[in-house]
């Protein structure tokens, strides 16, 4: 009973939303193809740029494995903080 009225829940809110998923989708498939694009019409010394600081920016990335479940853990606390913050004063 529970698991259908959340499901019915959901497809609601898909209903009502689909507009606005509509739009978030297009906007970032719109971002994805004008980069690529954009990253065509580079120069030789532009696009040796942009592969340094890509580069250097994956460079920076630590290569130690992570612990997934303290990780989520940290995530959880302070996304549930924000929630509440956002809740409590009314926004």
């Amino acid at each position: 009973m529970f698991v259908y009225k959340l499901m019915e829940l959901w497809k609601n809110h898909c209903q009502d939303n689909l507009r606005l998923y509509f739009a978030a989708v297009f906007s970032l498939i719109l971002g994805i193809v004008l980069g690529a694009l954009t990253v065509k019409t580079l120069s030789y010394e532009e696009n040796s740029e942009l592969a340094e600081y890509i580069n250097i920016f994956l460079s920076g990335l630590p290569d130690t494995e992570l612990d997934n479940f303290l990780l989520t853990q940290k995530s959880l606390t302070i996304n549930l903080r924000i929630i509440f913050l956002i809740w409590f004063l009314g926004l």
